[in-house]
């Protein structure tokens, strides 16, 4: 049995101007996925309770202030590339990490994170991991750089790059509460990473160093503007948007004509069903004619939002003039529920999978689909994996690798990959649940498809 909210172990993730966002939405994924039910609480802190602007466009509301957690069992902090190394010389950050740290279980960072424990003096004489770009800034704190996913040293451990947010937080989860809990949130966040042109293998293309996230462009648009609007509501699953998002910020930086644009029905609040707060850059009226699009999904919510009459008319209208329209998880449901996928092989979170025959789709158990100029991808890592795919028709195979390394985009899950072939009975008794309920959530959009709207 749980114990009450305000005695709760909290694991805390340090936020800061210029945070990356992926890494930041993953491990808040992994933990609260693990945590519920528990002793534990997951919470986001920052030095403001104001929004906070992340790597991408997009800027997050954290749920606590530094002194609102003073103590945490446990102290993770997302690394941000070169915002990172300044958020390192803050005197207020520094302090509240040290102090932190002090009591802590275990201290945790993720690629440039372990700058800012380096500057603290925490990883003094100590070996960590960090981004392949800022190897030697590490090793000026006193550590010393282990190439690895992730590298322990004591009660502090090191992740090498934005994965690692993921990769390493299951390990910790294992610990924390069990390998299997460990293995059935890797199942539910279906984590089975293959990106589509491979690891790092320790280099970068072209042997060099990539522009990380958090470093502002300097190149100077070329070409006419590309859009690439992302769509987010409320409830939706913000893993889902934020692999993409990350991923199309770092080609941003390489190809300045495609700019990411998280755009919602109105520029508001949106709250997403991990209960993070993030603040839209452009209303649907704002990006009517985007060059690409690409649809997250979530749970309850995102079935919902398949009657949703603004974002089924953004969706048709958007997708009229887009050279790219793309789906993450269940969002293919939001693009079968207008009619894009009728006729069509697609694919979506597993658990989801007899929604999309509703809508006249064929489901496939593969990491993404394309049909013409539609692209769907299964869970989180998928649409990581997607978007990498989608990069490359847009800018090249080249720009792509260089994206990926920019992230640091490496993963190396502590527990493999998912066997869909032989899914715990839980899940399977899930998909039961999924096949159940999908007549009362497609009964609607089907009607509304039918009437043409």
């Amino acid at each position: 049995m749980s114990t009450p909210n305000n005695t709760k172990k909290q694991i805390a993730l340090v936020i800061y101007p210029g945070f990356s966002l992926l890494e930041l939405v993953a491990a808040h994924h992994i933990w609260l996925s693990a945590t519920m039910m528990s002793d534990y609480e997951t919470v986001v802190v920052g030095p403001t309770a104001d929004f906070i602007p992340s790597s991408t466009p997009l800027a997050m509301r954290p749920q606590k202030t530094f002194a609102g957690v003073p103590q945490p069992y446990a102290l993770l902090v997302v690394g941000g590339g070169e915002a990172a190394g300044r958020a390192a010389q803050d005197p207020a950050l520094a302090a509240y990490v040290r102090q932190a740290a002090g009591s802590a279980a275990f201290v945790g960072s993720f690629s440039t994170g372990a700058l800012i424990l380096g500057a603290t003096g925490l990883l003094r004489g100590k070996q960590a991991a960090t981004h392949a770009a800022y190897i030697a800034q590490l090793e000026q704190s006193g550590a010393r750089y282990v190439r690895q996913p992730w590298v322990e040293d004591g009660r502090i451990i090191t992740g090498a790059g934005a994965a690692a947010a993921v990769d390493m937080s299951l390990l910790l989860v294992s610990r924390l509460r069990s390998p299997k809990t460990a293995r059935q949130v890797q199942i539910m966040a279906e984590w089975d990473p293959h990106p589509p042109f491979g690891g790092l293998n320790g280099h970068h293309p072209n042997g060099a160093a990539p522009a990380a996230s958090g470093t502002p462009a300097t190149a100077i648009p070329t070409e006419p503007s590309k859009p690439i609007a992302l769509v987010i509501y409320d409830g939706l699953t913000v893993f889902d948007l934020a692999g993409p998002l990350e991923m199309m910020t770092a080609l941003s930086r390489l190809r300045p004509e495609f700019q990411p644009v998280v755009v919602a029905e109105t520029v508001t609040p949106i709250t997403s069903d991990g209960g993070l707060t993030f603040m839209p850059n452009k209303s649907f009226a704002d990006l009517p004619q985007p060059h690409a699009l690409i649809v997250p999904g979530g749970g309850t919510p995102t079935l919902k939002a398949m009657s949703n009459p603004a974002i089924r008319r953004y969706i048709q209208t958007a997708h009229q003039t887009t050279a790219f329209t793309a789906s993450v998880c269940t969002g293919a449901l939001l693009l079968a529920s207008v009619g894009l996928l009728q006729g069509c092989d697609a694919t979506t979170h597993w658990g989801y999978r007899s929604y999309l025959p509703a809508f006249g789709a064929r489901y496939r158990q593969e990491r993404w689909i394309q049909s013409g100029k539609i692209i769907n991808s299964a869970g989180v890592s998928a649409g990581i994996d997607m978007t990498l795919h989608l990069i490359a028709q847009l800018a090249g195979p080249d720009v792509a690798r260089q994206a990926q390394a920019a992230v640091h985009y490496d993963p190396a899950p502590p527990f493999g990959g998912i066997d869909y072939r032989r899914l715990p009975t839980v899940f399977k008794l899930l998909q039961t649940a999924m096949r159940l309920q999908s007549p009362f959530y497609t009964r609607k959009p089907k009607q509304l498809l039918r009437q043409g709207l």
